[in-house]
């Protein structure tokens, strides 16, 4: 009786045991589900440590996540294949109220590494793939390197292309950092093709740079080539978003591109600047359409080899600037049309173009000759 009694009390201790272990995410239809309330920040970076190429969406129920929690100090990822991060998730991950400020990722201890929150490194993926971050707050990170909150490096010495980043919806905040972007830092290392970052609807606010070596605060965009000598260049996207109160001690308190171009190209030969009237109430449609024209020119392997901006000027106003060592080298460029045919089709590639002539009343271009004298150069005729 007494080893029957023995076998029980095993059996009861065991059972209790499994009833009280949570697991750190569930599984749903493609994609991790971090929903345990007792201890989020271990639980994410359970998530990225097992997300896979065919896994590789990870959604957070509203909650604070602390890296006090996470036995590797920051969130971070290393990894060759698709990656999508997104807050605001109720309790099953079924439905998602949009609200940065729902789901919170929340630093405080000093990090020696890139990323005083979330670090993500691209390592040569095998395939074309995109990084995604929307819905979400970052805050009080510290990083006595780059990245204060966030920091993303494409390190892709031996892939085919490079991975797009979009970042939306996110709010990064009272952040700060010794090397560049208090914030956001944002890297790009990759030999033969140029790296897409896309940024909207973002808050980029109270963040700091620190520290003797000091740099840009609020958001950072580098190519690498002119430091370490690679990095083939950058295009970035960045719309509707606001940047304030950030502290820099050097280059860019608010924002810092460095598109990587290098000495060859530091003042341009050549700029073309298109400003696209957007018809009333067509806002919404237009900017569906042109994040859907980044994705085309990403799946191309085409960069789209300009920088756009939403300013308030007439009606509605989209502004767009391409450099280019000479006129010639531009006009030689395939047009969007060509490119868009190649990545959907040719039937596809016409009716999105039509689409955009439909949201467009007016495209005013202009030609110039850049100088760094801040004097003004028109192209010639015929260019």
């Amino acid at each position: 009786m007494k080893k029957m009694t023995n076998l029980l009390l095993v059996a009861a201790a065991s059972l209790f045991f499994f009833s009280v272990q949570a697991e750190a995410y569930t599984a749903g239809s493609g994609f991790l589900c971090v929903n345990d309330n007792t201890g989020l920040g271990a639980d994410f970076q359970a998530a990225l440590d097992d997300v896979t190429s065919t896994v590789n969406e990870i959604r957070l129920i509203q909650g604070p996540y602390s890296i006090a929690d996470n036995s590797n100090n920051h969130f971070n990822i290393d990894m060759n294949h698709s990656l999508s991060i997104s807050g605001g998730w109720n309790g099953d991950c079924s439905s998602q109220t949009e609200n940065p400020e729902l789901t919170i990722l929340q630093g405080g201890a000093s990090q020696t590494l890139d990323g005083g929150i979330l670090s993500i490194t691209i390592i040569d993926n095998p395939a074309p793939a995109t990084v995604e971050i929307s819905n979400l707050t970052m805050q009080n990170g510290i990083s006595e390197d780059s990245g204060g909150a966030l920091h993303f490096i494409q390190n892709e010495v031996n892939s085919a292309s490079s991975t797009p980043l979009t970042i939306s919806d996110v709010i990064v905040e009272s952040s700060s950092a010794e090397g560049w972007g208090a914030g956001i830092a944002i890297f790009s290392e990759h030999p033969t093709d140029r790296l897409l970052v896309a940024i909207s609807d973002c808050i980029i606010r109270d963040n700091t740079s620190a520290g003797s070596i000091g740099g840009p605060a609020g958001i950072a965009i580098v190519n690498d080539r002119n430091f370490n000598g690679i990095g083939i260049g950058i295009d970035a996207f960045i719309s509707r978003c606001q940047i304030m109160d950030n502290n820099g001690i050097e280059d860019g308190g608010g924002l810092y591109i460095d598109s990587g171009e290098g000495d060859a190209i530091a003042t341009p030969g050549f700029i073309r600047i298109a400003v696209q009237h957007v018809r009333p109430g067509m806002e919404e449609r237009y900017e569906a359409l042109i994040k859907q024209v980044v994705e085309a020119f990403a799946k191309a392997e085409h960069p789209h080899g300009w920088d756009g901006y939403s300013v308030e000027f007439g009606e509605g106003s989209y502004v767009y600037t391409s450099i280019a060592t000479s006129a010639a080298d531009y006009h030689q460029r395939p047009t969007p049309r060509q490119v868009l045919t190649k990545a959907l089709g040719e039937e596809s590639a016409g009716k999105m173009l039509s689409e955009w002539r439909e949201c467009v009343s007016q495209v005013d271009t202009s030609d110039a000759r850049p100088r760094s004298d801040l004097s003004f150069v028109a192209a010639p005729a015929g260019e």
